[in-house]
């Protein structure tokens, strides 16, 4: 059953597994063992990973959530502009990530709140990031230190864009 990001996510204290596909027999996977053990999840799709492009995957993701018996998120994990986010809820994504953790805190706040806007229009959910991981994902370069998510600009963050979850950097690579 699909569900928006901001139904699937857990009460304090509980987590929903997030997994990142570029492929339906992925998510094939993933939605098998989410079934068996009666639980959430969030189907992610993160672009710089590779795979089809959204408007090719999405119909067929759409397709294995509403058919699932636990509730299942459709998100856009580390979305790179606005125009990407749109994008992903018009294919019915119910819930994304503006990445914008590499720039400024004030123009990260100034985007993510834009991207909470637009997706409030869809009914969806917002994951923004503050702090960043150098490298990323399957990195052969070394970018430099760690920058650690600072508390206090993690507070400000969720306070003034009003997104649903965030992604904080705490020293992993």
């Amino acid at each position: 059953m699909l569900r928006s990001l901001r139904e699937v996510l857990p009460e304090r204290g509980r987590a929903v597994a997030a997994f990142d596909v570029v492929a339906l027999e992925w998510a094939e996977a993933v939605l098998e063992a989410a079934e068996a053990l009666g639980v959430p999840v969030i189907l992610s799709v993160a672009p710089h990973l590779g795979g089809p492009p959204l408007p090719a995957l999405a119909p067929g993701l759409r397709h294995l959530a509403a058919s699932a018996k636990v509730p299942v998120a459709l998100h856009l994990d580390h979305g790179e502009s606005l125009a990407q986010i749109a994008e992903a809820l018009r294919l019915g994504f119910t819930g994304v990530m503006l990445d914008a953790s590499h720039l400024p805190l004030e123009e990260n706040i100034r985007l993510t709140r834009l991207a909470v806007e637009v997706a409030r229009a869809f009914g969806a959910g917002v994951e923004g990031e503050v702090g960043a991981v150098p490298g990323g994902y399957g990195s052969e370069v070394d970018l430099g230190p760690l920058a650690y998510t600072d508390p206090e600009e993690a507070r400000r963050f969720l306070e003034e864009t009003g997104v649903d979850a965030l992604a904080v950097s705490i020293g992993t690579r």
